[in-house]
């Protein structure tokens, strides 16, 4: 077994590599091909398109990169492990303004440059290259739904270029890992020292692993959105015996009845998810507990003991279109995370992920994410201050051990481990928070309309567009998804 040591070096090797890239959702082009690169290096040649791969191999399209491993078992009994490259930020138009993309806190950072103009990094939006920096300063056409900001930089830049804060490179203390984008960068080197491992091992897997690197997360989940929708990867279809594992750096926190939009989304969807940005980062937000703790005895959240196995996406129960069925993901985690001695959490916690993308759609029952909880997630500090997020150091090795374990040990993959197929917590969220179908039907709707204006930008690698072409595809987007919401408005 590989020292734990060694283990974290390869972990931190590849954050350090990972945040040399810029993060900012659509501006994927340095990222991707940095992980073209190491996937070169690894040995990996792109998939030709032909029969189901025999030998590892990997592929990409406009929403995401895929590494397949092919395994000794059945070809249909996968198991995915997801995670996303992109981090909250922001995109200059190359006029002096620039648009938050992601969950910043648009009031918080309103405020923050209201107080003093705030320090930003500038990457070029296709090659990576850093710019220099700049300032942000408050912009008077700002609303929430128009989170817009002004930034000062000391030469001209091309539009689409990436703002991220100004924060130190990633770095170690005692106990913790401290990083700019550890959301999603630390999971997502996790990821990519375990792929390393195995492709560099001699052991024949024993059922397919699929790695997939979403390029966006952060707005509506849309990789994911993509994948699940079309229930299609490029290398086969997910089915109802496929396990999806998510990999998530983010809080661990109870979930609240404010995080609960229901019927809200039914009446105005964006003054609610504009309302419940605001209420998220404001100190005057209702505190209140979702019921379910206090009724079923479930304990809450934190950030000291250990990983967390998460089977809901805010109030949307993973598995909710599977009924009782058995989650046999979240069985075999906590029977191996029990055998192996790995500290975890399992309960009732707040915040989306891919996880939530997955559960919206008939993918598969057997789903969960696995999270290392990270403070001050987005780089939100106490008092709502621009700060590095920060994960246990071991909370990074033991997530490398239990996915190492899950995908390369022989063990039955169709079925929960002894003693653990009543104690399930999937099973009981399902029986207690599925969704009002109004309410899910207004989800689903809502990610496919975002997840196809979404395409061309994702296509380009762009926000705003640099040619005529881009242009008419960027307007056609916008168009296609008005079309649809129309349709679906006077259609009801």
């Amino acid at each position: 077994m590989t020292s734990e040591a060694s283990i974290e070096e390869r972990i931190i090797r590849d954050l350090k590599a990972w945040s040399q890239q810029p993060t900012v959702p659509f501006l994927h082009k340095p990222m991707r091909r940095a992980l073209r690169e190491r996937f070169r290096a690894l040995g990996l040649h792109p998939w030709d398109g032909g029969s189901r791969p025999e030998r590892p191999t990997w592929a990409e399209d406009p929403y995401a990169l895929y590494v397949f491993l092919p395994g000794h078992s059945a070809q249909d009994s996968w198991l995915v492990l997801d995670t996303h490259l992109d981090h909250p930020g922001f995109v200059a138009d190359g006029r002096g303004t620039v648009r938050a993309l992601g969950s910043v806190g648009f009031q918080r950072v309103h405020r923050l440059v209201h107080q003093q103009p705030q320090r930003v990094a500038l990457f070029h939006p296709h090659t990576g290259e850093h710019l220099g920096e700049g300032l942000l300063r408050p912009h008077a056409a700002f609303r929430l739904a128009n989170p817009i900001y002004t930034l000062e930089t000391e030469r001209p830049i091309p539009p689409n270029t990436a703002v991220q804060w100004h924060l130190p490179e990633p770095r170690r203390t005692n106990s913790y890992i401290e990083a700019y984008a550890a959301d999603n960068l630390l999971v997502t080197a996790v990821a990519t020292a375990l792929l390393e491992a195995l492709l560099a091992s001699s052991i024949t897997l024993p059922r397919p692993v699929l790695f997939v690197f979403d390029v966006l997360e952060e707005i509506f989940e849309v990789s994911a959105t993509h994948i699940a929708y079309r229930n299609q990867t490029p290398f086969g279809a997910l089915n109802a015996s496929t396990w999806i594992i998510v990999l998530e750096n983010m809080q661990a926190e109870p979930l609240r009845l404010r995080d609960v939009l229901g019927e809200r989304l039914l009446r105005d969807p964006q003054h609610a998810r504009l309302a419940h940005d605001h209420d998220v980062y404001s100190a005057q937000a209702d505190a209140a507990l979702h019921p379910l703790y206090q009724e079923a005895g479930l304990p809450l959240p934190t950030y000291e003991d250990g990983l967390l196995l998460k089977v809901n996406g805010v109030d949307l129960p993973y598995g909710l279109h599977f009924g009782d069925q058995a989650n046999d993901a979240e069985a075999w985690v906590r029977y191996w995370a029990e055998a192996l001695e790995i500290p975890y959490q399992h309960t009732l916690s707040a915040g989306a992920c891919n996880g939530t993308a997955y559960a919206l759609y008939p993918t598969t029952p057997h789903l969960v994410t696995l999270v290392i909880p990270t403070r001050f997630k987005h780089n939100v500090g106490p008092q709502g201050e621009v700060v590095l997020e920060r994960s246990l150091r071991r909370d990074a090795r033991n997530l490398y051990q239990l996915l190492h374990h899950l995908t390369t040990q022989s063990f039955s993959f169709h079925g929960p481990p002894p003693s653990q197929g009543e104690s399930m917590l999937n099973r009981l969220l399902r029986r207690r928070m599925s969704p009002d179908p109004r309410v899910l039907r207004a989800l689903q709707r809502e990610r496919i309309r975002i997840m196809r204006r979404a395409y061309h930008p994702l296509r380009y690698g762009v926000v705003f567009p640099e040619t005529l072409a881009q242009r008419l595809a960027l307007t056609w987007s916008r168009i296609h998804a008005r079309l649809d919401e129309l349709a679906e408005r006077f259609g009801r």
